[in-house]
């Protein structure tokens, strides 16, 4: 196991809304990573375009996640924008977080799917190939998650270890809430709830996959803490599953969510390549 000294934060979930925030507060969100002692962050990209709008250079922060020794191995979201065969529609929509994440040095762009039914399958494969090819232009790879709520609501068998790229810790109740989608926001630290992380994280070394490891904990509760506060209870529930697993999944950054364990861990999977889709 890498261990808690190579953990990635989301920081999407450390404000409790989704309006603008100044550039001030986007820094603090940095810090409050930093402070934890996590090593990277999963940013989303909304919080660069926040602190640009307040005066703040995308330069400046970019740099200002190297100045606090975090990396940025991965980026969210782009959300159903994608699951469309209109080619210019997808360009058109996800040109500009494709950029940031690239300028940001992330490795992988987290995509998601919320409505409860797919346009077409292959309306939605054709368009998520669209992304994964203006991904590769950039550098950057997709990463898809699967939400048990959605139109895409788990993962097929036989999925290559090295196809998933990301891991996300957070924990759910014994029993599910009637609205899984609103259950998927008030999310529980890793360790509290009913789900078997350390079973997971075996899973995951049994298949030979070792994706990095972010603690994403979507909670009102937590969001409405200070940030440096959220940050330092996540750090703390994460690495001490961590430490108590016994598998070599290094801890770095973000998803895996499929039906043994949705609510509990996401697990981003990254579709295939160009070549291999004709």
């Amino acid at each position: 196991m890498g261990g808690a000294e190579s953990l990635i934060l989301a920081t999407t979930p450390l404000t409790p809304h989704r309006d603008p925030i100044s550039a001030e507060r986007v820094r603090s969100l940095i810090d409050a990573a930093a402070d934890a002692g996590f090593s990277g962050v999963s940013i989303w990209s909304a919080h660069h375009d926040f602190a640009v709008a307040d005066g703040m250079s995308s330069e400046a922060y970019f740099d200002y996640h190297r100045e606090r020794g975090l990396s940025v191995p991965a980026s969210e979201v782009v959300m159903e924008q994608w699951a469309t065969s209109d080619r210019q529609a997808v360009a058109d929509t996800n040109t500009h977080i494709l950029d940031v994440s690239a300028r940001a040095g992330a490795s992988s762009v987290i995509t998601a799917f919320i409505e409860p039914e797919l346009p077409s399958f292959s309306e939605a494969a054709a368009g998520l190939a669209v992304l994964c090819d203006l991904a590769a232009e950039r550098g950057v790879a997709i990463s898809l998650e699967f939400l048990p709520f959605s139109g895409i609501p788990t993962i097929a068998d036989g999925i290559p270890p090295e196809r998933i790229h990301l891991l996300q810790l957070n924990d759910a109740p014994v029993q599910p809430g009637e609205d899984l989608m609103m259950e998927s926001m008030n999310r529980l630290l890793p360790g509290e709830g009913a789900v078997d992380i350390l079973e997971v994280l075996d899973v995951l070394d049994e298949m030979g996959a070792s994706p990095p490891v972010v603690s994403e904990v979507f909670s009102m509760e937590l969001a409405a803490l200070d940030p440096a506060e959220n940050a330092r209870r996540q750090y703390a529930a994460a690495s001490a599953v961590l430490a108590r697993s016994s598998s070599t999944v290094s801890a770095s950054a973000a998803e895996i969510r499929t039906a043994a364990f949705e609510n509990a861990t996401n697990a981003a999977i990254a579709p295939g390549s160009a070549s291999e889709r004709k």
